[in-house]
């Protein structure tokens, strides 16, 4: 089986990460995406929901497709949540599947100062997701040789204007992004009261 994994903070989760992954579904031979809420993210700030509000937000949200899982292993594992440390967990516990990590462009161009970023292809290829136009002169260097080895393809999706930042800034002035929230995960947030304070 053929999974890709899309990790994030999903603070909270929202119809443009289920999009995106949907389009990977027809554009790619994945079998299933698993969402991977990140516990605390070395490179971001960190995030306003507990794991476990983002983790049933996200498990929520992926009712939508068959082919949604949510995977909990970063709560599992030492902080911070290095995506080679995730991916050897995963290897341990899932030996026969094959992982893609699902990154977008900018992380892709900054991959290469990733915590120990060449081992990661020991243990998944990546597949970046760009948007229409993207140009191979955007690629690091150092990236060029993976993606001639098909270790890391690039994907070309049409991105939703929509951000967690900006959901949660509405929530606290008391009106919700319904456009941009799966119906559960709007019924989640005003059940927990997310967002509304700090």
């Amino acid at each position: 089986m053929k999974v890709g994994l899309l990790g994030g903070t999903f603070d909270p989760i929202h119809l443009g990460h289920s999009q995106m992954a949907k389009q990977l579904l027809a554009q790619t031979e994945l079998d299933e995406i698993w969402f991977l809420p990140n516990k605390i993210p070395p490179h971001k700030a960190q995030p306003q929901a507990s794991f476990a509000h983002r983790y049933n937000m996200v498990k929520l949200a992926c009712t939508e497709h068959s082919a949604f899982k949510v995977c909990s292993i970063e709560n599992e594992l030492p902080s911070p949540s290095y995506t080679l440390h995730t991916l050897k967990a995963l290897r341990t516990q899932y030996p026969l599947i094959k992982f893609s990590f699902i990154i977008g462009m900018d992380s892709a161009q900054s991959l290469p100062t990733w915590h120990h970023w060449r081992s990661i292809f020991d243990y998944c290829d990546i597949i970046a997701c760009a948007r229409p136009g993207w140009s191979a002169d955007e690629l690091s260097d150092d990236l060029h040789p993976l993606r001639a080895n098909r270790r890391l393809a690039i994907v070309a999706i049409n991105e939703a204007d929509v951000a967690s930042n900006t959901i949660r800034s509405a929530i606290k002035q008391g009106t919700i992004a319904n456009q941009a929230l799966n119906p559960s995960v709007i019924r989640y947030i005003n059940q927990h009261r997310l967002y509304i304070g700090g």
